[in-house]
């Protein structure tokens, strides 16, 4: 275990946002959080990267480096893909650079700036910024919302790919239950607000093997729509 979050209570004014929430964030896990819109889901992301204090609650155990991948690509306009990821590095170590622009498929374009990109090359760029990174946890912030359908499928594939290779600890936010069930070793589903974790669902399926059609993955998908469906009608 990274580090574990215990009893986090934190409100904005007079609006409670998070009532006793619990989580342990595991070594070398996904971990995807989904919950309703405004639940708090980027406010607990905030709390772990140490940009905001909880109200009360403890965080047991010390993060040493964080790295954040937010909806918004967030690359330096004047840098190219190869500058962009470089430059979170202590040194520059050429090959794996190079051995990350190849895994999210832009080689060839690594002399290329950002607005010479689609929007999906810009986020692979972004997220292989992050592995370059090498965080001990990695937060993702909806890192797909703004991507079509297929665009997410091959996200979803380049991401697997490059944490395969890395083992990072990954805590991501999400809207998508596709993305959580393809995604997630381990699925947190939060409540309305004041939001606490409902339920946590656990995936032994390595994610290069999980499909949407497979029935565990069906079930666990509908169980999770199951439990927000509730936890928005209570909240009306």
């Amino acid at each position: 275990m990274i580090c574990k979050l215990k009893n986090i209570y934190k409100k904005f004014d007079n609006l409670d946002v998070l009532s006793n929430l619990n989580l342990d964030i595991n070594k070398g896990k996904i971990i995807c959080i989904v919950g309703p819109s405004g639940c708090g889901k980027s406010t607990l992301l905030n709390i772990v990267s140490g940009l905001i204090r909880p109200d009360k609650g403890d965080i047991i155990g010390d993060l040493n480096s964080v790295g954040y991948v937010f909806q918004e690509d967030r690359l330096l306009p004047f840098k190219t893909v190869y500058e962009n990821i470089a430059i979170v590095g202590k040194e520059k170590n050429h090959k794996k650079i190079m051995d990350l622009i190849n895994d999210v498929g832009l080689d060839g374009f690594e002399e290329s700036y950002p607005n010479k990109l689609s929007g999906g090359m810009r986020q692979r760029c972004s997220i292989a910024r992050a592995f370059y990174f090498n965080c001990e946890i990695l937060l993702m912030d909806e890192p797909f919302k703004s991507l079509d359908y297929n665009l997410k499928a091959n996200m979803i594939d380049y991401l697997i790919k490059l944490w395969d290779k890395s083992k990072n600890s990954i805590l991501f936010v999400t809207h998508s239950i596709d993305e959580a069930v393809l995604l997630g070793d381990k699925i947190i589903v939060l409540s309305n607000r004041p939001t606490s974790v409902l339920k946590i669902f656990n995936i032994d399926i390595h994610q290069s093997k999980r499909s949407l059609t497979n029935d565990y993955i069906t079930d666990v998908r509908n169980r999770i729509i199951d439990l927000l469906i509730i936890s928005n009608n209570k909240g009306e």
